[in-house]
């Protein structure tokens, strides 16, 4: 111990004595409450950041900005970076992003093969599409053109199906042109291979009407939210994706259709 090594080199009464050691034991903090120490100091950390974001939130108002979703948007981008422990985007050195990318690709692989970490990207379920595209990355913006009637929607909506079915990806649906009943309708006839007619007006056989409940149980567990709302603006879209993500954590969002 510390008081027979100072007392082998005769040095324990110079510093104090064993009395005095025990006492600097007794006030000394230890590890055994270092999680109290740290939620301490990050409780009073947030406390700090919520006052600079409510000045930040008052200069909003005092602006006066006479498009009050902008504003509100704006407000509302404040308080999710506070929850989210997110700053103002600034310079980042390269090394930083490729030591990112080795922590979670390079070292990624297990004797068995598989991850240690989610992988940073979801699959489309096609296996043309992903090997093309490498999966669709996060931050990734994919516009799916062709003229009317060619099947974009149906392509949508067997991205959303596979995504979340196949892997649990959550997928955020914003439909500006069909209802979300005609839609799920559409999913349920293709996950069910039932002709969306039959589906539609209640026409099917006793085998058809098996697959249809089944494929009713598997979508009903897969993580798809809808928002069908006409003529969405994209500051609203984007509130309520934010919030949508910070309630379930969304891998997708899927507009139909961009105008």
């Amino acid at each position: 111990t510390v008081a027979q090594e100072l007392d082998r080199g005769e040095k324990l009464e110079a510093c104090g004595g064993a009395a005095y050691l025990s006492r600097l034991i007794s006030i000394c903090p230890t590890s055994l409450d270092i999680e109290d120490y740290a939620q301490i100091v990050y409780r009073l950390s947030v406390m700090r950041h919520l006052i600079t974001a409510a000045g930040q939130i008052a200069n909003i108002g005092y602006q006066a900005d006479p498009d009050v979703d902008a504003s509100l948007n704006r407000a509302e981008d404040v308080l999710f970076r506070l929850r989210h422990g997110q700053s103002p985007r600034d310079f980042t050195h390269i090394r930083q992003v490729l030591d990112k990318y080795f922590e979670t690709t390079a070292p990624a692989l297990e004797a068995e093969g598989l991850p240690k970490e989610p992988i940073p990207y979801v699959l489309s379920g096609f296996a043309g599409l992903d090997e093309y595209l490498g999966g669709f990355q996060r931050s990734d913006l994919i516009i799916i053109a062709g003229r009317p009637s060619l099947g974009k929607t149906s392509l949508a909506l067997s991205l959303a199906r596979n995504t979340a079915v196949e892997q649990g990806a959550c997928v955020a649906l914003f439909s500006l042109e069909m209802a979300r009943e005609p839609l799920v309708l559409r999913i349920l006839a293709s996950e069910s291979e039932v002709d969306s007619r039959r589906v539609r007006l209640g026409l099917h056989t006793e085998e058809q009407e098996k697959r249809i409940m089944d494929a009713i149980g598997r979508l009903s567990e897969a993580p798809i939210y809808i928002d069908d709302s006409p003529q969405l603006r994209v500051v609203e879209m984007r509130s309520k994706a934010r919030r949508l993500h910070f309630e379930r954590g969304i891998n997708l969002i899927i507009v139909d259709y961009l105008q």
